[in-house]
């Protein structure tokens, strides 16, 4: 797959209802990652969940699979899907109903011609179609969770950011939050045990993603009931620092010549945050000369003008995003960190840095 395509599909947009963000699943890395692809693939204005064939090769590429591991390759493909597709789920609705559900509807895999053709379960299309209120969905770019090597860190980062406009989060039970990050039955009984591997979650999740979450834990008598997570969102400057420390350590070649990516290192997935990194360079370099001149200039020249932009969704549908930005700074910090679509996100960057504070 050639290096811009691969980029671009490593940079869709995921989005989700907060009940589908917060349902309780265990889902292994590749099947959260092959499962979040395919999510990204829908669009805004999509009005059903479509099918999606990709070239067996260049679907491994992105989702973290060996692309060149042959007969291993597909039959490690084959066995993923049919597991993922076999495990059910209940997602907790807010008038305290749940509602069992599947992931995947369908699998054709072709060996002869290289294809494979998914489709996300029918019964989920409630969850992740006509998603308007910002507030009732979670959303963040597919790249921050293909670097990561641990299940529990892409739960972790996309529970956290399913409050996207809190900064400190209601707390959980940690037996409900071992629910929620997906914790077999049975295992880590102990909670320090839990929170020494959870550590581990929280320090990946800051180390290669655009967030930076903390924990307290709050105790009843003398046992520890619940966890407390504070969230800080990165500015773009440190965003970049945080691709480009990772892109520095890790090896593109190491982690397409492994054959078995269930549980890779974090050196060996470098691939994963290499995708952006020279548009986030651009953005740098941008800002910089920007700062000199006290004046914001636009990372790409094609964008339309700012100031005659109005939005094409949402509850401001119509309103140009000058005057939106004006009066409701909280929903322009949303559309710089969680708009969906381009030059939204862009836009609302420009005019925060305009504005004086971190796009």
């Amino acid at each position: 797959m050639k290096e811009e395509v691969l980029k671009k599909a490593r940079n869709q947009m995921v989005a989700k209802h907060n009940d589908l963000a917060r349902a309780r699943f265990t889902l292994s890395v590749t099947e959260q990652r092959i499962l979040l692809f395919l999510i990204s693939k829908i669009k805004p204005k999509d009005k059903a969940i479509e099918e999606q064939e990709f070239e067996i090769r260049d679907f491994c590429e992105v989702v973290g699979l060996d692309p060149d591991g042959g007969g291993g390759r597909y039959n490690h493909l084959k066995d993923t899907l049919m597991t993922l597709r076999d495990k059910g789920f209940w997602i907790n609705l807010d008038d305290k109903t749940i509602v069992s559900a599947s992931w995947l509807e369908r699998i054709w895999l072709r060996e002869g011609d290289g294809t494979v053709t998914l489709k996300i379960d029918e019964h989920l299309k409630p969850w992740l179609l006509g998603l308007i209120d910002e507030k009732q969905y979670t959303s963040y770019e597919l790249e921050w969770i293909l670097c990561m090597k641990k299940a529990w860190s892409i739960r972790l980062y996309e529970l956290l950011r399913s409050y996207k406009r809190m900064r400190t989060v209601d707390s959980f039970t940690i037996d409900d939050f071992k629910a929620q990050l997906g914790v077999e039955d049975g295992k880590y009984k102990q909670t320090n045990d839990f929170l020494k591997e959870l550590d581990k979650a929280v320090r990946e999740v800051n180390e290669v993603t655009d967030i930076t979450a903390s924990y307290t834990v709050n105790w009843k008598g003398k046992r520890k009931e619940s966890l407390t997570f504070s969230i800080v969102y990165k500015g773009t400057l440190e965003r970049i620092k945080t691709i480009e420390k990772n892109t520095t350590r890790l090896d593109r070649k190491a982690i397409l010549g492994q054959q078995h990516m269930e549980t890779p290192t974090i050196e060996e997935q470098e691939s994963f945050l290499s995708l952006g990194l020279d548009e986030l360079r651009k953005l740098r370099e941008a800002q910089i000369r920007a700062d000199e001149l006290n004046v914001v200039e636009p990372s790409k020249p094609t964008l339309p003008a700012v100031n005659t932009y109005r939005l094409e969704f949402g509850k401001y549908k119509g309103t140009l995003l000058v005057e939106v930005a004006k009066k409701d700074t909280g929903y322009l910090d949303w559309l710089c960190t969680d708009g969906r679509e381009e030059p939204v996100r862009s836009l609302a960057r420009l005019l925060k840095a305009q504005q004086g504070g971190k796009p």
